[in-house]
């Protein structure tokens, strides 16, 4: 099984992913440290250097061989990659999605401080808009999860969901 979590900076993707995977014994992937490890360079200095368009393609490319390259997974993607062209459908697809929610302000105070997030430099206002123009995109999800919890239970959630919906998506 493949499964995808989205949700806005700050609400918890890689700490759930890394959990989760380990949980189900699956390889946890963080797209944007993969991105950084096989190309040696953060994501800020390819926004810089590149633009951010540039970043949205090589993303996709990297999730598509990722895609073809594992039976199961647990994959962890940025924040605007379900919001760039048919990402979401994508996603969709070939994944079981999780929308990990966290109300805006909680998400801001996570990330209001983090030099490695090139779209924080723009300020909360700008933060503000941009999650509430995702929210409708990450809404698609196949499941949305209150990520405001601990990690425990956060997991017997997602357990519990996916053992209703397992035929569907194993």
């Amino acid at each position: 099984m493949k499964i995808a979590l989205i949700g806005f900076m700050g609400s918890g993707k890689t700490l759930f992913g890394k959990a989760l995977s380990k949980f189900l014994n699956y390889p946890f992937i963080d797209l944007d440290k993969y991105i950084e490890k096989k190309y040696n360079i953060k994501i800020p200095q390819i926004f810089e250097k590149y633009g951010e368009k540039f970043f949205r393609e090589l993303e996709k490319k990297e999730f598509l061989n990722l895609k073809r390259k594992y039976k199961n997974l647990v994959l962890s993607v940025g924040g605007g990659f379900p919001c760039y062209r048919n990402n979401m459908h994508l996603l969709k697809k070939d994944f079981f999605v999780v929308y990990l929610y966290v109300p805006f302000e909680k998400s801001y105070f996570y990330i209001k401080n983090d030099k490695n997030r090139p779209l924080v430099k723009k300020g909360k206002k700008f933060l503000k808009k941009l999650y509430e123009k995702r929210f409708p995109i990450y809404k698609q999800a196949h499941v949305t999860l209150l990520a405001d919890i601990p990690i425990k239970e956060l997991i017997k959630k997602f357990l519990k969901i996916i053992k209703n919906k397992q035929k569907k998506y194993l």
